[in-house]
């Protein structure tokens, strides 16, 4: 997991911060103090705590070998050293030292390298290397029938790889009435099951496992099948009496069959009766597709590798949509084009270029985050309109074919009001707008400086709320050319 950088007014505030943006406990997390606040005239404080955290590691961190002291061998050069007074041999010296130090020099003087020894490689690099999809399957196998065998269950376990990352256990009795146990209600067990043999196998691996999954006397392909019959039997009664029906939240692998077995039709059409399948999920209350699920699987899969927090995607939603709405009750139109600064994971930027499909550009400075955008916007179902730009903002607001290029520039946790406002501003055409979401139990009216923002050429409409805060932000004339300023400038000296 990344570390997520955030502010506050006490090194409390900024932790709560962290904490909320990562959707962990405390103790679930790790917190790193980078900055304290300063003490000022009369006991005031200046200036923010600054902290960064990010989610505990689950597994074990690789072993170092004692012998290398977890330090990489460094090459050694070929340059002549300069010659250093050597404590005499003794004439207990072993003799394969002496002929290995004759073996370096030839006949004529020169010193010659000694070949290095061919050394089997180190532990901590193989057990980078993880283990095979087989072997995985096996460790999960031998767990599954200990586990029966202290039950007194009798059953057979079979091991099928569905794919390349992917591996099933299938426990199955004859009859399977005594499996039960093992599924419990609405299969809450088994997904307890599969998680402790998914832990197991990661005791095991210290490197990234692949998808391990349980299925007990084909519970999950019944499940799923009934929750298809489920889901068409809702979206017929919604479409024949045109009223909303809500669900109770389901999890990821039960949510994925029922919009599979939705029918294809637009939330927005007004066809049948004037509403269609509006009230399937929440989200489709606002003007969602519902055959295309693209956006839930890139954030499920942005979840996955540790871009968003492991509870829930919804929140994230709604949070998203918030972004949507400041825009919205301001231009009925979507904008021509927006830039997200810092998109990490994806949000807001990904959710606003699926309702709108105008221009997106994503920017944020990590390789390893924007290679998966990149990758995510080349999947099935994806916007046509995404770019993703790779480099220190400061840098990226300076390229020409960027400069007051946007109607729209959003940030959600990029950093404090005085950093977004400098980095953001220049992209924004004149009359363009800014959105930066805001800390939900923050009513500071000094957080936005007023005169140095009109420095930037940004006016404050002020905080918005929907479910979440926004502060919005216009541009109102043209940004002097020295902003934003170097690397690293702008939060090391902010402008307010």
């Amino acid at each position: 997991m990344d570390w997520v950088e955030t502010t506050g007014k006490s090194i409390e505030e900024a932790t709560d911060r962290a904490l909320a943006h990562l959707g962990v406990h405390r103790d679930d997390a790790e917190v790193e103090v980078i900055e304290e606040p300063k003490a000022g005239l009369f006991g005031r404080v200046r200036g923010e705590a600054r902290v960064r955290a990010r989610i505990r590691p689950s597994g074990p961190r690789p072993k170092r070998s004692r012998r290398s002291g977890g330090r990489e061998e460094r090459p050694r050069s070929n340059a002549p050293r300069s010659e250093k007074p050597r404590a005499p041999r003794s004439e207990s010296e072993p003799r394969r030292d002496r002929e290995k130090s004759a073996a370096r020099r030839q006949p004529d003087g020169a010193v010659k390298a000694a070949p290095r020894s061919t050394k089997s490689p180190l532990k901590e690099d193989t057990m980078a290397e993880g283990i095979s999809l087989a072997e995985q399957g096996s460790i999960a196998k031998e767990f599954l029938e200990g586990l029966l065998a202290s039950m007194n269950i009798q059953a057979e376990i079979t091991v099928k790889e569905l794919d390349e990352e992917t591996v099933e256990l299938s426990v199955n009795a004859s009859p399977p009435t005594e499996l039960g146990v093992l599924v419990g209600p609405r299969g809450t067990t088994l997904q307890a099951l599969q998680e402790v043999t998914r832990t197991v196998v990661q005791a095991k691996s210290p490197s990234r496992t692949d998808r391990i999954l349980v299925d007990v006397a084909q519970y999950r392909e019944r499940r799923v099948a009934a929750l298809g019959r489920f889901a068409q039997q809702v979206a017929s009664e919604v479409v024949e009496t045109g009223e909303e029906r809500a669900l109770e939240p389901m999890s990821a692998a039960d949510r994925k069959p029922c919009m599979m077995h939705c029918p294809r039709t637009r939330t927005s059409s007004l066809d049948l009766k004037g509403t269609t399948l509006a009230a399937l999920w929440w989200w489709h209350r606002h003007n969602w597709t519902v055959n295309n699920d693209w956006l839930p699987r890139v954030l499920e899969e942005s979840r996955a590798r540790g871009f968003l927090g492991p509870n829930a995607i919804e929140p994230h939603f709604t949070h998203s949509l918030g972004f949507a709405l400041c825009w919205e009750e301001r231009e009925p139109a979507p904008p021509a084009s927006f830039l997200d600064l810092g998109s990490g994971g994806g949000l807001p930027g990904l959710f606003l270029l699926d309702r709108w499909h105008c221009r997106a550009v994503f920017t944020d400075s990590m390789v390893k985050r924007a290679k998966f955008l990149e990758e995510v916007l080349n999947w099935a179902g994806a916007p046509d309109n995404g770019t993703v730009i790779t480099g220190r903002v400061e840098e990226t607001a300076r390229m020409p074919e960027l400069v007051e290029s946007f109607d729209l520039v959003t940030a959600r946790s990029f950093g404090p009001p005085a950093v977004t406002a400098e980095c953001g501003v220049q992209f924004l055409r004149i009359g363009g707008v800014m959105i930066v979401s805001e800390p939900p139990d923050d009513t500071d009216s000094q957080r936005w400086n007023i005169e140095k923002l009109a420095e930037l050429g940004l006016s404050a409409e002020g905080r918005r709320r929907h479910g979440a805060a926004y502060q919005v932000l216009v541009k109102t004339h043209t940004t002097p050319r020295e902003y934003p300023r170097s690397i690293g400038t702008p939060r090391k000296r902010p402008l307010f």
